[in-house]
């Protein structure tokens, strides 16, 4: 969702300040859910069908908004900055994004044989619409609520926007995350998320130290805040996940390891350790161009902090399963699973992204822009980009990397460079897999490109 009360200085996703746009906002992401969503029939209030509904039968399975408990909760937009549903990493700031067995927008029918309808049978399975847009039927597998702040937005809004994503089905147990500053998460607005059907809260903690909250990262909330609602989010029963990122300028590598115990002495199931970086049109990479921000850590004390990450948390029996994240087992988040496993996601709102294996589309980057295209019954995509056999290699290839449980080895196996890698302690054979080391983790994209 695009809503943020202020861009901090290392930010690169989509995000406005102009919450009086949120009317314009909710518009625009139920037109845009009415484009993706199965085209059937729904019934006035929330019952669940009988065994032989389904979609095309006239309703849909649904269910009243509350705490999940491992049935469909009301489903709703999801995940990256917009109104849709998805997750980090990728360079969304839609609405939400929803993983799932199911396509994204096609073009053309796809129904050849061989084609990728009979590997995942939920795509192509609806109409295509005057925009070229295609319907996804789902079940999708999780919903991500993403940002920008979600949190941000009051309770009337938040319930709108799960109000809307009603439209999509959620798999029994879905996945439900939503993105939240640790000074919006109070109780009052846990016990909404929670009985509007979130399973998960990520909190964007950042650090536990107060020079670099404030002077090297630009965050509004303070440790105290930080403490407090990871606190309130363990009493409420959802799964607790904290956002860390080291290497900002002047912390040591105490600093980090003094954050990653404060971290684990807060009982997460997840923790996610982001590499501070200055991508370029932030006002951080302007502020370190003009020396106004000193230099960041060097490379070798980052390579120190990463490695220290996975000592102490795993330490703590939180399992480093990708190159950024971590988790206690059986609680890693299914939701950014599959975007490292290239499952198809939809994401909605202004810059969100989509991928149907075949191909990856992005929204406009803007909200009047979005807003506008739907609401003149234009199309709402920036790019529209066709992946080939080799970029699906590659891509196979750089995620596999980053995940704990490999890829595939598959023609790899005699590749040239693979025998460099095993004997130099990057990668290691699992059966037919070829698993990465931590050392292998914090190099993988070099390994991907080599192998590629």
């Amino acid at each position: 969702m695009p809503f943020c009360p202020r861009r901090c200085p290392y930010c690169d996703f989509y995000s406005t300040d102009a919450f009086v746009k949120v009317g314009e906002y909710l518009d625009a992401l139920e037109r845009e859910a009415v484009l993706y969503a199965p085209k059937i029939s729904w019934p006035d209030s929330g019952a669940v069908p009988d065994s032989e509904s389904g979609p095309g039968s006239g309703s849909v399975p649904f269910l009243e908004p509350g705490p999940v408990s491992g049935s469909v909760p009301f489903l709703e937009p999801a995940p990256v900055s917009g109104a849709g549903l998805i997750s980090r990493p990728a360079p969304e700031s839609g609405a939400g994004l929803l993983s799932s067995p199911g396509p994204v927008y096609g073009e053309e029918p796809i129904s050849e044989p061989g084609s990728l309808s009979e590997t995942w049978p939920h795509l192509g399975s609806g109409p295509i619409l005057e925009t070229g847009a295609r319907s996804w039927e789902g079940p999708f597998g999780s919903l991500y609520l993403g940002g920008g702040s979600p949190s941000s937005l009051d309770a009337a809004s938040i319930a709108a926007v799960f109000k809307i994503l009603e439209r999509f089905i959620l798999s029994p147990g879905a996945e439900v995350t939503i993105e939240a500053n640790p000074q919006d998460a109070t109780g009052e607005m846990i016990r909404l998320w929670r009985d509007l059907g979130v399973t998960r809260i990520s909190l964007g903690v950042q650090s536990f130290d107060a020079r670099g909250l404030k002077e090297a990262l630009g965050r509004l909330h303070g440790a105290s805040e930080a403490f407090a609602a990871a606190e309130a989010v363990s009493r409420s029963g959802a799964e607790l996940s904290l956002d860390l990122i080291y290497g900002w300028n002047g912390q040591s590598l105490a600093d980090w390891e003094r954050d990653l115990r404060l971290a684990v002495n807060l009982s997460p199931g997840h923790v996610s350790a982001y590499c501070l970086t200055p991508a370029p049109g932030t006002r951080l990479a302007e502020m370190l161009a003009s020396g106004e921000m000193p230099p960041l850590p060097d490379e070798g004390l980052l390579a120190e902090m990463f490695l220290a990450a996975g000592v102490i948390l795993e330490t703590a029996g939180i399992r480093r399963y990708e190159v950024s994240n971590f988790a206690r087992q059986g609680r890693e988040c299914q939701h950014n699973l599959r975007y490292w496993r290239r499952t198809p996601y939809l994401g909605l709102g202004p810059s969100a992204h989509s991928f149907d294996l075949a191909t990856r589309r992005g929204n406009l980057a803007s909200l009047s822009g979005w807003a506008r295209a739907l609401r003149e019954g234009g199309s709402p995509l920036a790019f529209s980009e066709a992946i080939g056999p080799r970029e699906a290699r590659l891509e196979t290839i750089m995620l596999g990397l980053r995940l704990s449980e490999g890829l595939e080895a598959g023609e790899l196996a005699t590749e040239p460079a693979l025998e460099e890698f095993v004997r130099d302690g990057y990668i290691f054979r699992e059966g037919g897999r070829l698993v990465p080391t931590e050392k292998g983790m914090l190099h993988a994209d070099y390994l991907a490109r080599r192998l590629a």
